[in-house]
């Protein structure tokens, strides 16, 4: 049975081969998981764990400004700069998910947007007999993006709202297993 934390943990461990994956991956980080800095113009990401943030920075490392800094029962990691600074591509936030579901992407990129959005906001939880993976999403554009490019992989997923939170959820033991085959975790599933 995959759990969430043998999850992340595989997919920290992840190499990263092209830099456009990378540049996904911290999209989806920042997406999901980024909060802006009160009047600084940088962007914060909380983690529960330590590997986790340590991921970001690595992910980070010589191409943007970023440092652990410390933060309420969690980990935190500073990003200097605009919102878009991170992936040098697109400049702002909404320019960012504009553009995603605007074109067909990479399936490896597709993979690697979920990876970095599993990583800071996603869950695997049981359903009965079967499982399901969770996302909580920031808005409604980012829900769209995620379930476009989970179909990119050819994997059904469903906008929905719970306890309050927009989330994209895919769910069926045989689904959950090709999206983390598509985020790299793949013994994960097993």
């Amino acid at each position: 049975m995959v759990t969430s934390g043998r999850a992340r943990r595989e997919l920290t461990e992840h190499p990263v081969p092209h830099v456009c994956c990378r540049d996904a991956e911290i999209t989806g980080m920042l997406w999901f998981g980024g909060i802006p800095a009160a009047g600084t113009g940088d962007t914060l990401v909380d983690f529960e764990e330590l590997w986790l943030a340590q991921r970001l920075l690595t992910l980070t490392d010589r191409t943007v400004p970023a440092h652990l800094v410390p933060g309420d029962s969690c980990y935190r990691v500073r990003i200097k700069g605009p919102d878009g600074a991170t992936t040098g591509r697109l400049s702002t936030r909404d320019e960012r998910m504009s553009a995603w579901p605007a074109r067909d992407v990479r399936w490896c990129d597709a993979g690697s947007l979920w990876r970095g959005a599993f990583l800071t906001r996603g869950r695997v939880r049981r359903t009965g007999p079967g499982v399901a993976v969770d996302v909580r999403c920031p808005d409604l554009r980012s829900a769209h993006v995620l379930c476009r490019l989970a179909d990119q992989v050819g994997v059904p997923a469903r906008r929905h709202t719970e306890w309050g939170w927009l989330a994209v959820t895919v769910s069926g033991a045989e689904h959950v297993g090709s999206l983390f085959t598509a985020m790299g975790a793949a013994t994960a599933t097993a």
